[in-house]
């Protein structure tokens, strides 16, 4: 199970581990049986701690992953790249759930005309935010 993690917006209510068996999640809840205190540590480390560089190509488990969500409905985890057309109301709540994104960003970009495209290639990736940039859709970053 691969999806994106959008560090600087988080939201409680957008929940990662949904899919979770319910012994596991209960593990990581706190004390008001809420994911905050899990969500809160994982900022932390992937803000602090130094990470070992990995190759995606040489990664048997990702690739495995991969291959077996590539027909699957959030099989995309990473960015590609906007592109002028109209972003549908499914498209918009599958953008929101599985990348994370807010729903203010997502209405900017709708408004704007464009609609995001995902990959499962992480060759293809870009940034989020040097794109929003160059289509001139401009967003306070936290």
């Amino acid at each position: 199970y691969i999806t994106s993690f959008n560090v600087d917006n988080f939201d409680e209510k957008n929940q990662y581990l949904d899919k979770i068996p319910d012994p596991i999640l209960n593990l990581i809840k706190d004390e008001n049986n809420k994911l905050t205190s899990f969500y809160n540590e994982m900022r932390k480390r992937i803000k602090e701690d130094n990470f070992q560089n990995i190759s995606y190509s040489s990664d048997i488990v990702f690739n495995n992953t991969m291959q077996y969500n590539k027909n699957k409905e959030n099989g995309n985890p990473f960015f590609h790249y906007i592109r002028a057309a109209v972003m549908t109301p499914e498209h918009f709540k599958k953008l929101f759930h599985s990348m994370n994104i807010s729903k203010e960003i997502l209405m900017k970009i709708q408004q704007a005309g464009f609609t995001i495209v995902t990959t499962n290639d992480p060759n293809k990736r870009k940034n989020f935010y040097e794109e929003l940039k160059s289509k001139e859709i401009f967003i306070e970053v936290l």
